[in-house]
C-alpha cells in the first residue's frame, strides 16, 4: 500500500510539472487523486436513494435487439453545458473479432453511429461507423466491443444485430440480479471485456479485474452508488431531468468509466472517452469495489462537468480546483457522516494561514486545495442553490457574451457571484486576494445589492458563517396602461403582462386578473392585476381597455397577392399560380377568377413578366406584375474534405520537449489554411522509449472532417536523434505527459559542460605556452 501511495505522488508530481512547465513543490497531502483520504465505508452506510424499478427479468444475457432513444450529439451537449466533450456509446454486450463482418439492421429514417472498440481499454482507437436505415455490414481491423449511439434529438431507433459477434458479460441495473451476474461471469470466462451499466454510468473492465474485485459481490449497490454520485454532480451543476427549461436538463448521454490495462504505471485521468483507471497500481479497485468507492471516481467524473467560462489559468490554473466542487458535492451526498476532504486534510488551517498574510494574491497560491477553500466557502455561505444558479447563469449567457481571456473570466466570476448571491461580495474577494478591476467594482455597486458584512472567509464545514438575511424586494410588475380593440375582435388580457422577482424568478404564471372585457359591446372596461411572491409581497396594477365600433370600410378592388419576383433554374417547371391569391371583402375568395398573361420559356435563361388581373362583382379591377428570371443551371458543387497533412512518423529522444504539431498542416479549398482547427488526441510518454499513436482530426466550418494517425517513436538519446523544437500551435491538449526527468540528469549535464570548458581552457593555455617556446 505504501509503494502504491509513493507511485501516486510521483505521478502527480510528473503531471503538475508538465502542465505548468515550472518546478513546484508537490506535497503528499496535496495529491489530487489520492483516494486513501477516505476510510472504506461498508455498503449499508451509503446514503443511496435508488429509483424504484420493476421486478428484474433474469437470464437476458444475449440481447440482439436494442431500442435506442435519442440522446443528442455529444458535442452539442458539451456546448450547451459549457463543458468539455465526452464521447460515449450505449453498450450491446457484443464483441466483434478483428475483420469479422457483422450485419446490423437500423429501423426508421435517421442515421445513427456505431463504434467497434473502446479507446483506453484497447490500445487502438475505436472505429466509428455511420449506420444508415436498413441493412449495414460493418467490421474493424482491430475488433472490439460494439457500441451504438442515437445522436438525434428526438425519437427512438430500433437496432438489430442479425449476424456476427459474440457475447460478453453485460450486467444492467434494473434488469439483472446477483445470480444473473454470477451466471454470466461463469458463462463467458474468456470474454474480451466485462461491462456493467446503470441508468447513468457504464463501466468497462477486464475479466481479471472483475473476478478480483466484484465477482462475489452484488453489483447493484455499486451501480446505484454511481447513479447517486452523478445525480449529486448534476445538482450542483444546476441540471435536472425535470427542469422546464431544456437548457438546464441533465444530459441523456451516459457517463463512462474505463479500465486501462495498457498503461504500465498507476494513474487516474479524464479523457474524451470517459474517466480512466489503470490496472497497474490497482487503481481500478475503487471503480469496482463499493467499499473502496471514493475521491478518485468523484474527481475524474468532475472533470467532465467543469464550465470553461470560469476555469481560468494562473500559477497552477483552476482546472484542478473547480473540478473538486463536484467531488465535494458527491462526497457530501455519499458520505454525509464523514468530514469533508478539506477538513480531514487540514486545508482550512492552511487557508487561514494564507488569509493572515498582508500581501495576498489568489492567482499565485500554489496549494490547489487552499484555492478550493475559497470556492467552497461561497457554497457554505449561500447554500445549496448557489452553484446550481451560477451554472445556470453561465448556460443562459449568449455565446458571444461569454468571457474569453483569463482576466475576463476572473472579472466575470467576481461579478456573477454577486449577482447569484444577491449581495455585494467584493469584501470576500478582497480578503482572498482575487482582485476586482475598477470596472467590475462599479458594475457590482450599480446592482445596489446589500454589502456583505459577515466574515464568510472564516467559514468551515463544521463552523459555517451565517450570512445575514437579505431584505426581500417586491416583484417587478409590467402591465400595459391601456388597450383599444374593435367590436367583435378578440382580446387577450395577458398580452404584454409579466412579473419577475429577484428571489422567485419569473412569476408571470402567478398573476391573477379581476374584471372582464365584453368585446361585443362598445365601452370602457377596467382590469385589475395582482401578483404575490413567496414572501407574500403583493403588487397590484390596472389596465383600461376600450372597445369601439368598427369603422365602415368602403368597397374597393380585390386584394391581389402575387410574388413580385421569382427565380427558377433552367429546365425547372414554373407554376404561374404558385403563391397567387385574391380576396375581396364582399365576394370572398376570388383566386379562381385570377387571369394571367405572358409566357415563360424555362429552357432559355432570361427574364420575362407575367401580368395578373382579377375583378370583383362590382367591377373593381386589381392588377399585379410578376418578374420571372430563368437562370442558367448551376453545376453541382463537389463537397471536399479538408486536406490534412501529418507526418506518418515522429521521432524524439527521451525527455525531449514534444512538438506534436510539427509538420502538421490542414488546407480547405474555400477557407484556406485551417491548421489552427486541427485537434489531436493521444498519450505520449516522453520518459520511456517505445512507440505510441496520436490521432489528428481536421474539421472545416461545414463540419467536413478528416482524420489520420501518426506513429511517435521515443528513443534513448544514444540513438542520435535530434531534438524536435517545441512550436506547437494547438490549443486543445488531449495528450497526457507522464514522468519527470530522472534524478541527477540536469546535474550530470551541467557537470559534463563544466568538464568540457576546463579542457578547452587547458588546451588554450598549453597552446599559448607552446607558441612562447617556439619564439
Amino acid at each position: 500500500m505504501e509503494q502504491i501511495e509513493k507511485e501516486r505522488i510521483i505521478y502527480m508530481q510528473k503531471r503538475n510539472h508538465y502542465i505548468f512547465q515550472k518546478p513546484m513543490k508537490v506535497l503528499a497531502t496535496s495529491a489530487i487523486l489520492t483516494t486513501t483520504l477516505f476510510t472504506p465505508i461498508i455498503t449499508n452506510n451509503l446514503n443511496v436513494h435508488a429509483e424504484t424499478v420493476n421486478q428484474p427479468t433474469t437470464n437476458q444475457y444475449e440481447l440482439r435487439e436494442f431500442d435506442l432513444p435519442a440522446t443528442g450529439n455529444y458535442q452539442d451537449e458539451a456546448t450547451r453545458e459549457r463543458r468539455s466533450e465526452q464521447k460515449t456509446y450505449i453498450p450491446t454486450g457484443i464483441y466483434i473479432q478483428p475483420n469479422e463482418e457483422v450485419t446490423v439492421e437500423v429501423s426508421g429514417t435517421n442515421k445513427i453511429r456505431a463504434i467497434i472498440g473502446t479507446h483506453g481499454y484497447d490500445k487502438e482507437w475505436g472505429k466509428e461507423i455511420k449506420l444508415s436505415p436498413g441493412t449495414n455490414k460493418i467490421s474493424s481491423p482491430n475488433g472490439g466491443l460494439l457500441g451504438l449511439d442515437n445522436n438525434q434529438t428526438t425519437g427512438t431507433v430500433t437496432v438489430k444485430v442479425t449476424q456476427g459477434g459474440s457475447h460478453v458479460p453485460l450486467f444492467e441495473l434494473g434488469k439483472h440480479t446477483k445470480a444473473d451476474w454470477i451466471a454470466m461471469m461463469d458463462k463467458y470466462p474468456n470474454a474480451h471485456a466485462v461491462q456493467l451499466k446503470s441508468k447513468k454510468a457504464l463501466l468497462t473492465v477486464t475479466q481479471d479485474s472483475a473476478k478480483k474485485h466484484i465477482v462475489n459481490q452484488d453489483p447493484i449497490p455499486l451501480l446505484e452508488t454511481y447513479d447517486e454520485m452523478i445525480r449529486a454532480q448534476d445538482k450542483i451543476s444546476g441540471l435536472s431531468e425535470t427542469d422546464p427549461n431544456p437548457l438546464h436538463r441533465s444530459t441523456q448521454r451516459i457517463w463512462a468509466f474505463i479500465e486501462n490495462p495498457n498503461r504500465p504505471t498507476w494513474g487516474m485521468y479524464a479523457s474524451l472517452d470517459g474517466a480512466a483507471f489503470t490496472t497497474a497500481g490497482n487503481a481500478i479497485e475503487s471503480v469496482l469495489n463499493v467499499n473502496k468507492f471514493g475521491w478518485g471516481q468523484m474527481h475524474e467524473a468532475g472533470h467532465a462537468r467543469q464550465q470553461h467560462p470560469w476555469t481560468w489559468n494562473d500559477l497552477r490554473g483552476m482546472g484542478e480546483v473547480t473540478v473538486n466542487l463536484y467531488s465535494l458535492a458527491a462526497q457530501k451526498r455519499l458520505f454525509p457522516n464523514q468530514p469533508t476532504r478539506l477538513e480531514k486534510s487540514g486545508d482550512y488551517d492552511k487557508a487561514f494561514v494564507y488569509l493572515k498574510q498582508t500581501d495576498k494574491d489568489y492567482k499565485n497560491i500554489n496549494d490547489l486545495f487552499v484555492k478550493l477553500v475559497m470556492l467552497w466557502q461561497l457554497h457554505l455561505a449561500y447554500g445549496e442553490d448557489f452553484y446550481p444558479n451560477l451554472h445556470k447563469l453561465y448556460r443562459e449567457l449568449p455565446k458571444e457574451q461569454l468571457p474569453k481571456t483569463d482576466e475576463e473570466k476572473i472579472q466575470a466570476f467576481i461579478y456573477n457571484t454577486s449577482k447569484v448571491a444577491k449581495q455585494n461580495v467584493l469584501s470576500f474577494f478582497d480578503q482572498w486576494g482575487l482582485k476586482a478591476s475598477q470596472e467590475t467594482r462599479q458594475k457590482i455597486e450599480a446592482l445596489n445589492y446589500p454589502i456583505l458584512t459577515a466574515p464568510i472567509w472564516e467559514a468551515t464545514d463544521s463552523k459555517p458563517v451565517i450570512v445575514e438575511e437579505i431584505p426581500d424586494m417586491e416583484p417587478n410588475f409590467t402591465v400595459p396602461v391601456g388597450a383599444t380593440v374593435n367590436i367583435g375582435n378578440s382580446f387577450d388580457p395577458m398580452s404584454g403582462v409579466s412579473a419577475t422577482d429577484k428571489e422567485d424568478g419569473d412569476l408571470t404564471n402567478k398573476i391573477t386578473v379581476d374584471g372582464k372585457v365584453d368585446t361585443s359591446k362598445a365601452g370602457t372596461y377596467e382590469l385589475t392585476y395582482t401578483v404575490k411572491d413567496s414572501k407574500s409581497h403583493k403588487v397590484n396594477a390596472k389596465q383600461t381597455v376600450t372597445v369601439k365600433e368598427k369603422e365602415e370600410i368602403k368597397d374597393g378592388p380585390p386584394l391581389l397577392k402575387v410574388p413580385s419576383e421569382t427565380t427558377i433554374s433552367e429546365g425547372d417547371k414554373f407554376d404561374p399560380m404558385r403563391d397567387v391569391s385574391a380576396t375581396d371583402k364582399e365576394d370572398g375568395d376570388l383566386t379562381s377568377e385570377v387571369k394571367h398573361e405572358g409566357e415563360v420559356d424555362t429552357n432559355t435563361p432570361g427574364t420575362c413578366t407575367i401580368k395578373y388581373t382579377v375583378k370583383d362583382s362590382a367591377g373593381h379591377l386589381a392588377i399585379q406584375i410578376q418578374t420571372v428570371t430563368v437562370k442558367e443551371k448551376e453545376k453541382p458543387i463537389e463537397i471536399q474534405e479538408p486536406e490534412l497533412t501529418v507526418p506518418t512518423e515522429g521521432n524524439m529522444n527521451v525527455e525531449d520537449k514534444f512538438a506534436p504539431m510539427t509538420g502538421v498542416k490542414a488546407i480547405e479549398k474555400e477557407e484556406g489554411n485551417i491548421t489552427d482547427k486541427v485537434r489531436r488526441f493521444g498519450e505520449i510518454d516522453i520518459f520511456k522509449t517505445g512507440t505510441s499513436e496520436e490521432k489528428f482530426r481536421g474539421r472545416d466550418s461545414g463540419s467536413n472532417e478528416v482524420t489520420t494517425i501518426q506513429k511517435v517513436v521515443v528513443t534513448d538519446k544514444e540513438n542520435g536523434i535530434n531534438n524536435i523544437p517545441n512550436n506547437s500551435n494547438s490549443d486543445e491538449k488531449e495528450d497526457t505527459y507522464k514522468g519527470l526527468p530522472k534524478a541527477g540528469k540536469s546535474i550530470n549535464n551541467s557537470a559534463a559542460i563544466g568538464i568540457l570548458m576546463v579542457l578547452a581552457g587547458l588546451i588554450i593555455t598549453f597552446g599559448c605556452k607552446f607558441k612562447k617556446v617556439l619564439k
